[in-house]
């Protein structure tokens, strides 16, 4: 099994590569430009794998929530990268790669994500770690930050920029969390775990249908 992740909907731009068990991974930080970087990224990685991207078995990416822009671009570049080779897609979400990273580094079972989603609101989700993979327990929102939803019990890890951005959440959540990352960004290394359980369990996503998660309402794809 062959599959590439890219991951653009924060200023950390990441693209990443798994081989048969073996990952290789490539990232920047940058606030934005992240076009200009992701095709060399891939490049690299492919020449650092002896591979070809017709040899992979599907293509993820980070279909959000996130930035706009950040958001539209991985979309758009795995669309055509899959279009090219003719194989699908698998679109990973930006919260439960921020969930799985912080499972994968610190083994912690319960994780609450919150990222900054700008007009004094956050993108919000709950995840499940225990079995190893970053299981939703809630669906991803939209919300304030004093009006997200509640947590069942404590040992809560709570990840994400909207923990640096906005103090309320820790009020909200203050006898409920272990600790707080507020610095953590979503990387396509992160996605490679669920990208290749989606694939084994079937959920792939013709190109043509591939499709970015915003959760406003007001913003379209075109």
């Amino acid at each position: 099994m062959q599959i590439l992740a890219i991951e653009a909907a924060s200023p950390l731009c990441s693209a990443a590569l798994f081989i048969q068990g073996v990952t290789y991974e490539r990232c920047r930080l940058v606030p934005q430009g992240h076009g200009q970087w992701l095709l060399p990224m891939i490049d690299g990685l492919l020449e650092e794998g002896n591979t070809t991207l017709g040899e992979s078995s599907a293509i993820a990416f980070g279909r959000g929530p996130g930035t706009f822009t950040g958001v539209r671009m991985a979309t758009a570049v795995a669309q055509g990268l899959a279009f090219g080779v003719d194989v699908p897609v698998l679109p990973v979400s930006t919260l439960q790669m921020l969930a799985q990273g912080v499972h994968k580094d610190t083994d912690v079972d319960k994780v609450v994500v919150a990222t900054d989603a700008r007009m004094d609101e956050v993108y919000w989700a709950s995840f499940d770690c225990s079995s190893g993979m970053a299981s939703p327990i809630s669906d991803e929102v939209l919300c304030k930050p004093g009006q997200v939803p509640s947590l069942s019990g404590a040992g809560w890890y709570g990840v994400g920029s909207g923990f640096k951005q906005y103090p309320k959440l820790s009020e909200v959540y203050s006898d409920q969390l272990i600790h707080i990352d507020g610095e953590r960004l979503p990387r396509a290394e992160d996605a490679l775990p669920i990208a290749v359980e989606m694939f084994e369990r079937g959920e792939l996503v013709d190109a043509e249908n591939a499709a970015p998660v915003y959760l406003r309402n007001d913003v379209a794809w075109k």
